[in-house]
């Protein structure tokens, strides 16, 4: 089992050299733009975690100081609390594909993966390859509806409206500056809720359409506008997005704001030869939005079926299913890391005013329009 599951892996490998486009996996928009985009988190128990333990992730945080914590007289106060408070960071989601493979068709394999003198990837195993790719296309796309999903309970207040409602944005006047709409209306809201670097934009329908309008623009117009000079933001096209969120619905992701958690079962102890399983990891070649290319590290059991079964009304003679799966979750930042307002006690004590950031979490909710 050991030396089949190595096999598989080395000519994996070996395939995934080639650099030809059709053995790369796309991940889908929300997926995408959190692996080109990760969350800078300081990790302590990291190392047991990639052993294969499973342990929760505890992140600290501290609430900025506000304006009425500031006084105008010198004096010996306490002083006000600078407490940590705490999140934890979980992977609740799991997705799960498989693939069967005959005594027959894995002899070949093994054979092939452990010949003296390799003459690259031969035809059976890029075929193997090939079925997986096609499988872990549809795993990506399950992981990226789940994530989308638990993103669109997660969206933070936004400090321009006061409300986590989403904010209409038209996007009609390509070549034209409107001060109350449009792009500059996405910037100026970005901007009040303190907003700073690229904005991660994310989505379907009018925005991505705006985006393709825009860099077909050749030249700036009469007025001296042109939209794809604007280079303040990166744009993720989400398919999967219309039916889960809804159509020409888009989210502004602020940098660090969200991120990917990952956590991989079959390592250290976990891994290896159990019962009629071998269980390892196998890193999978992806492409991100800007061209880089990364490795997603994928869950893999190998079970073997040494009697002829029947699976789902298909009978499967004696071999091999190949099991890939990912535990995942997805990160984002509390909404309660602005101090909030302390309401009025009548009779006892008037309002204390919060942060102006209060209730936001840098993930803002939009809806496009063209009219």
């Amino acid at each position: 089992m050991r030396g089949v599951a190595e096999a598989i892996i080395r000519q994996m490998s070996d395939v995934t050299t080639i650099n030809t486009p059709q053995y790369k996996v796309t991940p889908p928009g929300l997926l995408n733009l959190l692996l080109n985009n990760p969350t800078p988190i300081s990790i302590t128990n990291l190392a047991q975690i990639r052993e294969g333990h499973d342990r929760d992730i505890k992140l600290r945080y501290m609430r900025r100081g506000i304006p009425t914590e500031a006084t105008e007289e010198e004096g010996c106060d306490a002083g006000n609390s600078s407490a940590y408070l705490e999140t934890v960071v979980t992977h609740p989601l799991f997705r799960q594909i498989s693939l069967y493979i005959s005594n027959q068709e894995l002899q070949k394999y093994y054979d092939d993966a452990t010949a003296a003198t390799p003459l690259g990837s031969s035809v059976i195993m890029a075929e193997l390859y090939n079925r997986l790719i096609v499988k872990i296309n549809g795993l990506l796309g399950s992981i990226d509806q789940a994530l989308l999903t638990a993103m669109s309970t997660r969206w933070g207040k936004n400090a321009a409206t006061g409300s986590s409602t989403p904010v209409t944005i038209n996007f009609s006047t390509l070549n034209n500056v409107t001060l109350t709409d449009g792009i500059v209306k996405l910037i100026d809201q970005a901007a009040q809720n303190e907003i700073v670097g690229d904005l991660l934009l994310v989505g379907n329908g009018v925005a991505n359409t705006f985006q393709i309008a825009s860099m077909l623009q050749t030249a700036a117009n009469s007025q001296g506008y042109q939209a794809n000079r604007w280079q303040g933001f990166r744009w993720y096209n989400d398919y999967y997005s219309t039916p889960i969120w809804g159509a020409n619905h888009f989210g502004v992701i602020a940098q660090g704001s969200a991120g990917f958690v990952t956590w991989n079962k079959n390592e250290g102890y976990s891994a290896g030869t159990q019962g009629n399983s071998y269980f390892f990891t196998l890193p999978v070649p992806v492409i991100l939005a800007d061209g880089q290319l990364t490795n997603l590290v994928f869950d893999v059991q190998l079970k073997s079926i040494d009697c002829a079964v029947t699976i789902d009304g298909n009978t499967r003679d004696r071999g091999y299913i190949l099991y890939v799966s990912k535990h995942f979750g997805l990160f984002t930042t509390p909404t309660d890391a602005y101090t909030p307002t302390i309401p009025a006690v009548p009779s006892v004590s008037d309002e204390i005013p919060g942060d102006r950031l209060e209730g936001t979490n840098g993930l803002l909710h939009f809806v496009g329009a063209a009219s």
